[in-house]
């Protein structure tokens, strides 16, 4: 027992946070990287369409593209018929930018049986191996030679080998260097970039690039696998490798936001986005050509984050990990000159951004006035200027139309709004429970706005810029157009080319908190825990409770008094299941802390030590924590602020209503952040629930100190209902 309850102490005493501390009036410091690519590898119009809109066509440097090694070159040394018809489809879609400059790589995803026995051999055809499988190099540079003359025009990079630490087909760094060495020496690449290989493990870049560092002018890799961990080690370390050789750091195939950040922070010049650069890659690639005010990473979870003010004086703040690797982890943004908005809910010092493995990381905007609203977990009516009517939608199935009509107060005219942590909101309809969506994904100017199950799709996705008088532009995540009401009599809500009229902006108006749940529990604990709510929720006491009035709280009266203890014997209250099973809550209570060990419970809500959600009033790094998990401790996301003050009564609520949480202490907004985890998820088709106040779901010491007036909501209260309840009687 008193080794399982080591462990567990050790586990949830990890970081709970990254503190990125900067100024928001700073002057900062230039951290670019300055030369950027789209890619058709993925050779999807979406992707590439999608990524010049975001980045800007002046950001696009390069586009790169494909050489084909499934068919051997014909008898007059050209690249065969399938090779041109990809090339002419990539070559299509590099012209969407225009006339920029091609970079070229080899497509090592196409799979052939070339032998005809049924087998997939690989992506290589065997005219180009010799008997060991690597690249013959007279042929391979024959090969690249001639998708040059098809292309027609000279080649900015070329990158002779991609991922040869994972796919077969191409050979050994040896092999590199004999093809890097014949093209050096070749006409048609003599003004080229030469790429080392971009290996799909960090871990294995410096090997392939020092057999060949000699001839490559660039090193590069990317970060998909780590073959023994340390992603974020290799990756740095190769950086700063590659420039104290002389040559320069570049990513061919970026997956994640932490690539370009760390590869910001430390010297790497550049780098091709792969797939779609969307609105946080975006935000991302002109952010970094501004200031760098304040930077955090925590390598051994491939977390990192920065705050950037981009050129036309934007603040963001940044945060990723590597697209396949990355547990959840939260960065705590703390602005040091002053309080600030970020993303519209302020005026506080400190929000906080979660990261996990995905490939687009998350932004928030950082302001000095509220610019965009505070729009996430809260119920609103969306209202045109023109006519000052409302978005409803017009029946309940799929398909049906979104318009406008008077305000009815209806619930098909309310929408819950949703923001992801790459800046997209989604529009949830009240009466119905579909989201708002671009009809049959259409990107045409006068393209039906209409109601379908949520997906989370792209098409349902909405993204604002501010207009004027608290109006906004709301623009579709899928088409980027924007959200308009036609002036016909169906009044239909469609999407359209910038018009600069009144039928495109929108304002958003706050239903009120009353609609949105109940008070589900109030323990006064006036002799027992009772519940004294509607719901009669009825708590139990383990231990010597004690129920006391000579130290009373703000609200008078007696109050529960717990004197500590570890988990298998410490005091504390046992709460009903289902007490915190909903999607949005809030907590509230007057506590009084004694202080004493680290990671005391407030309360523990959850099944187990895989799945919970708590309020220590210190964790191990001293910081008050709220914590939530469906998964264990390693994949917890947190808000963290002060410790708690010790020897005198604090009221401290938590709400967290849609992706949004926030902590306030004695009625005041101390920090708020996203949080992607409600609470319905941890109770989620579980038979044993366990809901404690001031006992651990781990063998973590019992809570000591005084609570009283403990509250559980399951919506999200506002400011002013939360001051309410902060009040000295």
């Amino acid at each position: 027992m008193l080794l399982a309850s080591a462990f567990m102490l050790a586990g949830i005493s990890a970081v709970s946070a990254q503190d990125i501390h900067f100024e928001f009036n700073g002057e900062g410091e230039s951290k670019a990287m300055t030369h950027w690519g789209v890619d058709t590898a993925w050779p999807s119009p979406d992707n590439v369409r999608q990524s010049i809109f975001h980045m800007g066509l002046e950001q696009v440097d390069v586009v790169r593209i494909n050489f084909f090694m499934f068919e051997p070159l014909d008898e007059n040394g050209e690249i065969g018929p399938e090779s041109k018809a990809f090339i002419d489809n990539q070559l299509s879609l590099a012209a969407l930018a225009g006339a920029v400059p091609i970079a070229l790589t080899p497509a090592t995803g196409e799979y052939r049986d070339y032998d005809g026995d049924g087998q997939v051999d690989g992506p290589t055809h065997p005219y180009y191996l010799d008997e060991n499988g690597n690249a013959i190099p007279e042929r391979w540079l024959a090969l690249m030679e001639a998708t040059q003359k098809y292309i027609g025009q000279p080649i900015h990079a070329l990158e002779i080998f991609n991922e040869p630490d994972y796919w077969v087909g191409m050979g050994t760094p040896q092999t590199l260097r004999e093809i890097m060495l014949l093209t050096a020496q070749s006409p048609v690449f003599a003004e080229t970039e030469l790429h080392a290989a971009s290996t799909l493990c960090s871990c294995s870049a410096q090997y392939w690039y020092d057999a060949v560092a000699d001839v490559a002018t660039h090193g590069t890799l990317h970060q998909l696998a780590s073959w023994g961990g340390n992603g974020s080690e290799f990756y740095i370390n190769f950086i700063e490798h590659v420039k104290a050789n002389g040559d320069i750091p570049y990513n061919d195939e970026l997956h994640s936001m932490a690539e370009v950040l760390y590869g910001a922070e430390y010297g790497m010049q550049g780098g091709i986005w792969w797939a779609d650069a969307l609105l946080t890659r975006g935000k991302l690639v002109n952010a970094v050509q501004g200031k760098r005010l304040g930077y955090g990473e925590l390598r051994w979870k491939d977390a990192t984050g920065a705050v950037y003010r981009a050129p036309d004086g934007e603040v963001y703040g940044f945060a990723g990990s590597f697209e396949r690797e990355g547990p959840n982890h939260s960065f705590r943004y703390i602005s040091d000159d002053q309080a600030v908005y970020f993303e519209g809910i302020g005026p506080i010092k400190e929000f906080m951004m979660p990261t996990w493995a995905d490939p687009h990381g998350g932004y928030i905007n950082i302001d000095e006035e509220p610019v965009v609203p505070a729009l996430d977990g809260y119920t609103w009516k969306i209202v045109n200027k023109a006519g000052n009517r409302v978005i409803e939608a017009e029946g309940l199935d799929n398909g049906a139309n979104l318009r406008t009509a008077k305000d009815s107060d209806s619930s098909s005219q309310k929408w819950k709004i949703s923001r992801s942590r790459d800046g997209y909101l989604s529009f949830i309809n009240v009466g119905t429970g579909k989201s708002a969506d671009v009809y049959e994904w259409s990107t045409s100017d006068g393209g039906n706005i209409a109601q379908w199950d949520n997906f989370n799709s792209l098409n349902q996705k909405w993204w604002l810029e501010p207009a004027e008088e608290g109006y906004f532009y709301i623009r579709s995540g899928h088409s980027n157009l924007y959200l308009e009401d036609v002036k016909t009599h169906s009044k239909n809500v469609i999407q359209g080319e910038f018009n600069d009229s009144d039928r495109q902006q929108w304002k958003f108006q706050l239903v009120e908190d009353s609609q949105n749940g109940e008070l589900v529990a109030h323990y006064q604990f006036e002799g027992d825990a009772s519940d004294s709510s509607a719901a009669l929720n009825h708590g139990s006491g383990s231990g010597s409770i004690s129920y006391d009035d000579s130290n009373p709280a703000e609200n008078q009266g007696q109050y529960l008094e717990l004197s500590g203890g570890w988990d298998w014997w410490g005091e504390h209250i046992q709460l009903p299941s289902d007490i915190a099973n909903s999607e949005d809550i809030t907590i509230a209570s007057w506590i009084n802390w004694q202080g004493g060990a680290a990671l005391q419970r407030v309360f523990d809500f959850g099944i187990d030590t895989n799945r919970y959600m708590f309020l220590t009033p210190a964790d191990a790094d001293g910081k008050m924590r709220f914590s939530m998990t469906t998964q264990s401790w390693w994949d917890e996301q947190s808000m963290v602020t002060q410790a708690l003050p010790t020897n005198e009564w604090v009221h401290i609520a938590i709400t967290l209503g849609g992706n949004t949480a926030k902590i306030y202490i004695n009625g005041q907004l101390q920090v708020a952040g996203y949080m992607f985890i409600n609470p319905s998820d941890i109770y989620a088709d579980a038979q044993n629930q366990q809901n404690f106040i001031g006992r651990s779901q781990w063998g973590d010491p019992t809570f000591i100190g005084s609570i009283d007036d403990f509250r559980i909501y399951n919506y999200a209260l506002n400011a002013d209902a939360i001051a309410e309840l902060a009040e000295v009687n």
